[in-house]
């Protein structure tokens, strides 16, 4: 079994390439010019177009923001990992609060967002958050708490700068709150990408030509074609107007008929419709979603 020091590289190092792997990002300007492309134009008195452009900022904004989250907690994480191999215990613990502090706010921004779920809040994810942080605290304040991480800890006498092995105990605290952090940062990470996808969709609706506002977040009947045995007889829901509330439709359909997902695989493209095979605790049933909409 891995130390926690070992554990601490390993996860940090998966925390930072799952962030290097969205630096086509950065040039945040760039990579959104795309989706406001698809966009009624903005200069339009239409409501329904107005709201398109509401809820896209709204959406941009705040995935700019958990982009924001993202790469600040990926620094701060490089400093961790920098201070756990150079065994500075001082600098390891000082950014482990840090760590805590950004999460937090991640946190309240991801709960903001969705507004769906109490599980989102901190306190549910981290129960000993506050004995946790006062710790950190305790050893970052300067005070006797940061002192003896550079001293025996009395005053007036013992040794100074003692090795990182004087303080098993306290890098196994900061190690154990830094990858609790790190694991509830990709969870937030994921509840967060939820969230704006399915503010997209409703983006997506609002441009559609003749849509009205008072439609735009109507939930539509689940009324389809098709049984779902077989791609040729897979299920297809007449009144979806997006991929996404298609697949929208996927998730309430398999909870209507009370059947349990266990898994969701794209089997097909064909006749310009996306084949979905979803395994549930009947048996396979089948699902087609259109790939262009008006």
């Amino acid at each position: 079994m891995k130390n926690s020091s070992e554990l601490i590289v390993e996860v940090i190092e998966q925390y930072l390439e799952r962030q290097d792997n969205l630096t086509f990002m950065n040039n945040f300007d760039e990579a959104m010019r795309g989706r406001e492309q698809r966009l009624p134009a903005r200069e339009l008195d239409s409501p329904t177009a107005q709201l398109a452009w509401r809820l896209y900022d709204l959406c941009k904004r705040h995935f700019f923001m958990m982009r924001v989250q993202s790469l600040k907690l990926a620094e701060v994480s490089r400093g961790i990992l920098w201070a756990s191999q150079a065994g500075n215990p001082t600098v390891h613990i000082s950014l482990t609060r840090a760590l805590f502090e950004h999460l937090s706010a991640f946190s309240f921004q991801v709960d903001e967002l969705s507004k769906i779920s109490s599980n989102l809040v901190l306190e549910k994810d981290y129960p000993d958050q506050n004995v946790v942080y006062a710790t950190l605290c305790d050893y970052v304040h300067p005070n006797y708490g940061s002192n003896s991480l550079v001293s025996s800890g009395k005053l007036g006498e013992g040794v100074l700068s003692q090795p990182p092995s004087a303080f098993q105990v306290q890098i196994e605290l900061a190690n154990a709150c830094a990858i609790k952090c790190l694991t509830l940062a990709n969870g937030y990470e994921l509840e967060g990408s939820r969230q704006l996808i399915k503010l997209d969709n409703f983006v997506e609706i609002a441009s559609r030509d003749g849509e009205r506002p008072s439609t735009v977040f109507s939930k539509k009947g689940l009324s389809h074609l098709g049984d779902g045995k077989s791609q040729v007889t897979a299920i297809q829901f007449s009144k979806a107007r997006t991929h996404g509330e298609a697949v929208e439709m996927i998730y309430r359909y398999l909870e209507q008929e009370k059947l349990h997902l266990i898994g969701r695989q794209t089997i097909a493209v064909a006749a310009g419709f996306l084949f979905e095979v979803c395994q549930t605790n009947e048996g396979p049933l089948w699902f087609k979603t259109k790939l262009e909409w008006p």
